[in-house]
């Protein structure tokens, strides 16, 4: 009998397999979805509905803007005045009814923001850890929001949101690398689409607070709450022993591994050690100069470069119309509300698709929606058709987006996972940026966004999905 059990070698995914999904993975499962929720809370609460520009003064039944005046003279008559309502009163309080530009500057300051750090926080969470990186962003976020708060003031709000913006990105960008590394290669598709559906609950949670004519502090005591529930699950797990593996840190993703089999009640080997496959996605990069040269190879950047183009189109359709829902029509609340309803029905029925149909097909045909709906926008005057023709653009561009996520979980290495998916998020927010800005000409929106739907599909059709190696491995697991 030998005196030492021999170590047995297993890879990530071995190891994953016998560890299988429990009680870990629920906290896991819990975690991002209060993280992502909480990120999409902070997105659409701050820029759209805490200071909501060009619809303040007279109303008709509809909540469409008459005019910019804010007498009562002007308004008598007439169903409400809108800066008024309770939720508006940063509003009025700040005076910033009918000054467009004043209102608008937070709303740009916070995807300014938003910009600058989903870049810088992407490529720290790729060299300090996922949870990391939440961690501190969710913190950072509390304490923006806090100061809102406490100051009360204009200039200050302006400020603080573009700082608020960088935190949001810190919490926010390495949510779907965390889950994806904290899971199975094959799970991605199911992953991805758990949380897209959290983001579109985030949505809809924002339209019905609408609704409540709740106090503009009293909003944002409400995000806290959400960053302040996140640290209650965060305590409780670990970065991803796929992330570590993938910067070399084997003893401590050996050490994850054992917790995660604990809490699971799973078996795992007394006497093992983790070693890395071959396939494409288990390559290693443990410092900046090793990331700049695996992001450098043809192949990746190929789809760095393709992934970006599809993440700018989807920022520049989905925020163009999100940002501009009132200059559609209809009723506000109603058309924020449908938009999140609209966009988690896109997200299931997505990931459905690609079980079914593989992932081309439907990610082509999503692009295809939503440039036709956009065009419909402005054919009918009718507030109905518009507002149908608005959800169906929506439903196109969503399950484009979760279509966007799951691809970059797939084909790009765990160790630069992030950095990637914070390229692609700059990509998106400048997207975002022009979106809203070319949304003020609803022609000129609705004429780029049918052209970048068309660059896209021709895209989706070349897009490099899986490579041979990556084929023999088994790692991908992307259907074409």
């Amino acid at each position: 009998m030998k005196e030492l059990q021999e170590e047995q070698k297993l890879t990530i995914e071995e190891a994953y397999e016998l560890i299988g999904r429990g009680s870990y993975h629920l906290l896991v499962c819990t975690a991002s979805f209060i993280a992502t929720v909480s990120y999409m809370v902070y997105v659409f609460s701050i820029p759209l509905f805490l200071v909501f520009p060009t619809v303040w003064g007279c109303t008709d039944s509809f909540g469409n803007p008459i005019k910019c005046d804010t007498s009562d003279d002007a308004c008598e008559g007439l169903v409400t005045r809108v800066y008024d309502k309770k939720w508006f009163n940063y509003v009025s309080e700040f005076d910033l009814a009918c000054r467009d530009f004043a209102a608008t500057c937070i709303s740009l300051a916070f995807i300014t923001g938003s910009l600058t750090g989903s870049f810088i926080f992407s490529t720290i969470s790729d060299n300090y850890g996922r949870l990391t990186v939440m961690s501190v962003g969710q913190v950072g976020n509390i304490v923006c929001i806090v100061l809102i708060i406490v100051l009360g003031d204009y200039y200050a709000t302006v400020v603080l949101s573009a700082l608020c913006g960088f935190m949001v990105s810190g919490s926010g960008t390495p949510i779907y690398a965390f889950v994806y590394d904290s899971s199975h290669s094959r799970e991605v598709k199911f992953f991805g689409t758990f949380l897209g559906t959290a983001f579109a609950v985030g949505e809809v949670i924002v339209a019905l607070l609408m609704w409540t004519e709740i106090p503009w502090r009293a909003m944002c005591g409400f995000i806290c709450l959400w960053s302040a529930l996140f640290f209650i699950f965060e305590a409780q797990i670990v970065e991803p022993p796929k992330f570590l593996l993938g910067k070399n840190r084997t003893q401590e993703a050996i050490e994850n591994l054992k917790y995660i089999a604990k809490v699971n009640r799973a078996p795992l080997p007394e006497n093992f050690t983790l070693v890395a496959s071959s396939a494409e996605t288990d390559k290693t990069a443990t410092n900046c100069a090793e990331i700049v040269q695996l992001l450098g190879e043809k192949l990746t950047l190929a789809r760095l470069v393709m992934s970006m183009t599809l993440f700018f189109t989807c920022g520049y359709i989905y925020y163009g119309i999100s940002m501009n829902i009132q200059r559609y029509g209809g009723n506000i609340y109603l058309n924020a509300l449908l938009n999140g309803v609209v966009e988690i029905v896109a997200v299931l029925s997505s990931g459905l698709a690609i079980s079914k149909l593989g992932m081309k097909l439907p990610f082509g045909v999503s692009f295809a929606i939503s440039g036709v709906f956009v065009l419909l926008m402005e054919v009918s005057d009718n507030s109905a058709l518009v507002s149908i023709s608005m959800s169906l653009a929506k439903f196109g561009i969503s399950s484009c987006f979760n279509f966007n996520y799951i691809i970059v979980g797939q084909i790009f290495p765990s160790s630069i996972k992030n950095t990637v998916l914070g390229l692609c998020l700059i990509a998106d927010r400048v997207g975002s940026l022009l979106g809203p800005i070319a949304g003020l000409q609803p022609a000129v929106f609705q004429v780029f966004s049918a052209a970048f739907c068309v660059v896209c599909i021709i895209l989706v059709i070349k897009f490099p999905l899986k490579t041979p190696s990556e084929t023999k491995e088994g790692n991908i697991g992307v259907k074409v």
